[in-house]
Formats: C-alpha cells, structure tokens, sequence
C-alpha cells in the first residue's frame, strides 16, 4: 500500500510539472497542485517513519483504519437513506404542505406603518448530494420552522440513530482499535526497519563483505524487561540438576 503512495505521489508531480509547460487552463492546474501538494505532504510524514515515535503512530492510524472501514460502510448506507429520504420528502413540499413557517414583523416610524417578512430558509436536500451530505452533518440542521409531524418524526429518528448511537458506537470501535493498534504499530516499525536494512544489504554492500554476511534472518528483541526476567529464569534453572523435582518430590513421600 505504501509503496503505490510513493508511485501516486511520483507520477502526480511529474504531470503536474508538465500541465505547467504545456496546458494552459489555470484551474486544472491549481486543482492538480493543490492535491499534488497534499500528497507530497503525506510522502514526507511517510519518509518520517525512521524515527520510531512518528512511526508508531503512522502505523496505528493505518491499524485503526482497517478496523473501522467496515463501520464506515455501515454509517455510509444510513447516511445515504436517510438523505434519500428527505430528498424525496422535500422533493414535493406542495403536495405535502412541507412550507416552513415565515415570521412577519411590522415597524411604525411614527407616521406609517413598515411590514417585513422574512425569507423562507433554503432547501438543505435540494439535490441527492446536498440531502447526503446535509444528512452527514444533521446535527447543524434545524427543522424548528416547519409544522409537519411526519418530518419531525424522522428528524427525530435521524438523530438518535446518526448522532447519538453512531458516534458512541464510533467512540467505542476506535478505542478498542486504538489499544490494539499500539502493539501492531511496534511490530510494524520492526517490519520497516528488516526491510531498510535487507535494501542496504542488498544493494549497497560491497562483494568482499558477503561471505561475512551468513545471516539469514533478521531479528528484534520484542521488549527488554521480557528478556531479562526470561534469562534471569535459565539461570535458575540451570543451577539445577536433571530431574531434581522429580527426586524431591519422591523424597518428601
């Protein structure tokens, strides 16, 4: 995965420098650079994972991701059909009688009198895509102007279901993926730093040095602590002789 990231960062500067050159509509160009630039930007972050605490991290998020891909997909379907549905509500306001309420105000100067009615509020699922994204964000909307209880019904139901069970639920999935993730995140960096030094090995060592290079395996030690209480343990053993339990254990019968 990492390594089509460093061919996609590579081949959006190369056609970014060339629709510099040779094209001439500026808003290709700033679109293309404004993604090049963010890419670039990720390749860095990526190069930073030769210092271990940068590389942890970069792992973890790329654990946690993988985990909640598959809520994403389920929050995505729930997003998409509740939007579908306002979409389709507010497809026919007429039909429905879906108009939202519109305060009236009136002024007097003294003389006369001024009445100054306020502008009905826009259309949040005018088009598929708005009702999408207006369902993703459904915690800025307010249906307070509208009088229609089938609407206020589902609005009801949208935000129990995409703001207060889905945000727990995403809250939950993460923090379980997080603990999780930290301990991947070790092994992953150890991964990263084999195949840094295989590269080295492989490209950069000279001929008269690979009869030395008789390793086959390249190992970690996974935590420190681990080691020293099990060598501490072979020690203790050690001092013992073949079946010296067994003979105590006879004896003390």
């Amino acid at each position: 995965m990492l390594h089509i990231f460093d061919l996609c960062s590579t081949i959006f500067g190369i056609t970014n420098l060339t629709l510099m050159f040779f094209v001439f509509d500026d808003e290709w160009i700033i679109l293309l650079t404004s993604v090049t630039t963010l890419i670039l930007w990720i390749e860095m972050l990526l190069w930073l994972r030769l210092f271990s605490g940068i590389a942890i991290n970069i792992y973890i998020f790329g654990s946690i991701l993988k985990i909640i891909i598959p809520f994403f997909a389920f929050m995505i379907v729930l997003t998409v059909g509740f939007g579908h549905s306002m979409f389709i509500l507010f497809g026919y306001p007429s039909l429905v009688n879906l108009h939202p309420s519109v305060s009236t105000y009136t002024l007097n100067n003294g003389s006369e009198n001024f009445t100054l009615t306020e502008t009905e509020p826009d259309n949040p699922f005018d088009t598929p895509v708005d009702a999408i994204l207006s369902a993703y964000y459904w915690n800025t909307l307010n249906f307070g102007n509208y009088d229609y209880w089938p609407l206020k019904l589902l609005a009801f139901l949208a935000n129990i279901i995409l703001v207060l069970v889905l945000l727990n639920m995403i809250i939950a999935l993460m923090n379980d993926a997080f603990n999780k993730a930290k301990e991947d995140g070790r092994h992953g960096l150890s991964i990263f730093r084999s195949e840094l030094i295989y590269d080295y090995e492989k490209l950069y060592s000279a001929d008269s040095h690979k009869p030395l290079q008789t390793s086959k395996y390249i190992c970690f030690r996974r935590d420190s602590n681990l080691m020293k209480e099990w060598l501490s343990k072979s020690e203790e053993i050690r001092k013992n002789k073949l079946y010296s339990w067994f003979n105590e254990s006879l004896s003390s019968k």
